[in-house]
């Protein structure tokens, strides 16, 4: 071997071990379908009842959620496209869900944390999970629907909860603000400027169903550390991977 080979030969022995993770890490099922896209939905009852953003699932063919390692079809039963909210039931019973908090009155500072799944082909199929504040009370040219939060948000985390201090659901994960979105701005990059719909949009979906556990107010005062919110809330969080017909021909 030359010298110029050898000098390449380590970079080509890393490149190639990285491509054996990415493969060897990839779930059987996955790279077997071809799935548009993804998302993160959370259970709101004990009877298969979850929520996620009308984006993720919109005018899409077939729905499917990871659950306890197992791809299961979900469907469709409710959509808010003006909020952009949606409710979907799995046939399986969940191990946990998500109790949803009254986001009257929350305080701006209030911390929060965001459960997900973003860029599941890249960063892989483990939940992620963020903290922030609320960092204002309405949304993206004011709009009073929404918060604005600083907890970091990817693609695929939309749909996923935003949890108060003391694990109740305050919002819905739904955006971020881009490049794109600013047109008055020149050379000016946003940084961690996120979006949630707030949660009592989510109770306006729900609020004909018996089945959906009582709300609850929330509690800015609750001394619960952040990985205790996460562990009692993350088995209630699962990914949403949605594809159209004509993308499996």
């Amino acid at each position: 071997m030359n010298r110029q080979a050898m000098r390449h030969s380590p970079w080509l022995i890393r490149l190639g071990a990285l491509l054996l993770f990415f493969l060897c890490n990839i779930p059987p099922s996955f790279s077997q379908t071809k799935f548009n896209g993804s998302g993160t939905g959370f259970f709101i009852s004990s009877n298969g009842l979850l929520v996620t953003a009308a984006h993720v699932v919109r005018d899409q063919e077939k729905i499917m959620v990871l659950y306890a390692g197992k791809l299961t079809k979900a469907e469709v039963i409710k959509t808010d496209t003006v909020n952009d909210v949606a409710l979907v039931k799995v046939d399986r019973s969940p191990v946990s869900f998500l109790r949803i908090g009254r986001s009257d009155n929350i305080p701006v500072g209030l911390e929060v944390y965001a459960i997900g799944y973003p860029q599941v082909n890249v960063q892989g199929l483990s939940p992620k999970f963020t903290a922030g504040i609320i960092n204002s009370n309405s949304g993206l040219k004011g709009s009073t629907k929404h918060f604005q939060f600083s907890a970091e948000i990817q693609r695929g985390n939309s749909g996923g909860p935003l949890l108060g201090t003391d694990g109740t659901v305050v919002g819905i994960v739904l955006s971020k603000l881009g490049m794109n979105s600013i047109t008055e701005i020149k050379m000016d990059l946003p940084q961690n400027v996120n979006y949630a719909l707030k949660s009592n949009f989510i109770m306006d979906l729900v609020n004909e169903m018996d089945e959906i556990p009582a709300r609850l107010s929330i509690n800015p005062k609750s001394d619960k550390r952040p990985f205790e919110i996460y562990r009692d809330s993350v088995m209630a969080v699962v990914p949403v991977f949605v594809t159209r017909t004509e993308a499996t021909n």
